[in-house]
């Protein structure tokens, strides 16, 4: 319409009259921007089903660009709104994968135009079923249940692409390429150096374990679906063997960790039924350690029925009696000796000189449980004055509970 304004001032001059025909007025203040972005940073895009992305704008719209880029190939569609934006993500997306979005040229209705506006939006981790960025025996028994339930929600393979980076192609049925890219994505997760969080409150279903010369062997409930059994050694001397895995009805997975003396096996049914007890061989050195085991039990979909640690000791004991040569020798001023008892007994061990003197009293008739031991000499005598060089005796005589006796001796050389 038609219009003409003048302006009049506090004194009474008033301006020049000017027209116009009519004017755009902007009601909203600013330039557009968007209020609100889905899915949240928490929420992860999922693989098999198609993803949607939903920007809210302040304001009508009259146009905005995009640009999309990711690590993998999918193809979307646009929905424009008055007020807001949805782009579809065709299904399949990859896995582990970054999308980013770039809303370019946004323009309301009076003709303002935003500066560009980017997004990062990211999508699962194939296998990572509960989104706690860990892949363990919790998200085996999703993998489980839904095997055994027949839900294809979780299915995975067969893939392409490579580990993490998979873009599942499902089929409509588990069978061994669901297993194969979840062991691959579970062995990718172990072989990165991390520590482990073993620390578990007991609770609920149990494991029942078993200390044998040469293994442990532990055994699960009947009830359960998956469960995870790690292991934390004492020493480098110790060492537990995993079973070799298995990938049929059963899965059956198993990780290493030398260097932080870790080991750690996660295991599902598939058919509800399967190996229920695993015995592993074990090795130790002569000196006592610990194996600290910690587990976790499912039923299906991830719901613990139970959890713990569990601590076992190993006491070695020889099958003899021993006396091992003192180690440094010659020696100065101090040196080892280690001997064994193959049974709990009564223990003497004393050092002499070459005229068969005693010198030194290390062990005095003292009772010691079967096992390795050693002791240290100063190269000091029972008044605790320094002895001079030359060769010294040291003879070590026990009698164990059972009766049995042993004796020997052996040289050792000191010196200056």
């Amino acid at each position: 319409y038609y219009s003409s304004v003048s302006a009049v001032d506090s004194a009474g001059n008033e301006s020049k009259i000017v027209s116009s025909n009519g004017f755009d007025a902007d009601i909203y203040p600013g330039p557009p921007s968007v209020t609100e972005s889905l899915p949240s940073l928490e929420t992860f895009l999922p693989l098999i089903t198609d993803g949607k992305l939903v920007f809210h704008f302040s304001e009508p719209i009259e146009n905005v660009d995009i640009e999309i880029s990711s690590r993998g190939d999918f193809t979307s569609e646009t929905f424009p709104y008055a007020d807001s934006l949805v782009i579809l993500l065709k299904a399949p997306l990859t896995s582990l994968d970054t999308i980013d979005v770039n809303l370019i040229h946004l323009t309301d209705e009076s003709g303002r135009i935003a500066e560009d506006i980017p997004f990062t939006f990211y999508t699962e981790l194939m296998g990572d079923y509960n989104h706690n960025s860990v892949i363990d025996a919790a998200d085996l028994s999703i993998l489980a249940g839904g095997w055994m339930d027949k839900d294809y929600t979780y299915e995975l393979g067969p893939v392409t692409g490579e580990v993490p980076h998979f873009t599942p192609q499902v089929d409509g049925e588990y069978n061994l390429r669901d297993v194969m890219a979840f062991t691959r994505i579970w062995h990718w997760y172990y072989d990165r150096p991390q520590l482990l969080n073993l620390a578990r409150v007991n609770l609920g279903d149990e494991i029942i374990t078993e200390l044998n010369e040469s293994s442990i062997s532990v055994t699960v409930p009947e009830n359960i679906v998956a469960g995870q059994i790690a292991f934390q050694l004492s020493d480098n001397q110790l060492s537990v063997t995993l079973p070799e895995e298995k990938t049929g009805d059963m899965i059956l997975l198993g990780h290493t960790d030398i260097g932080l003396q870790q080991r750690i096996m996660d295991f599902a049914y598939l058919q509800g039924n399967g190996e229920r007890n695993f015995v592993l061989p074990i090795e130790y050195g002569k000196n006592s350690s610990t194996i600290m085991l910690s587990y976790a039990l499912y039923e299906k979909n991830g719901v613990v029925t139970g959890q713990g640690i569990k601590t076992i000791d190993i006491t070695p004991v020889p099958t003899d009696f021993s006396l091992n040569q003192n180690y440094p020798n010659p020696f100065n001023p101090t040196t080892q000796i280690e001997y064994g008892l193959p049974v709990d007994g009564q223990v003497k061990l004393t050092v002499y000189d070459l005229l068969g003197q005693e010198v030194r009293s290390l062990v005095s008739g003292q009772d010691l449980s079967g096992g390795y031991h050693n002791i240290m000499w100063d190269a000091r005598d029972n008044r605790g004055l320094t002895v001079s060089a030359g060769v010294y005796i040291y003879r070590l005589a026990s009698r164990g509970e059972d009766g049995q006796k042993f004796s020997r001796t052996k040289k050792m050389v000191l010196l200056k």
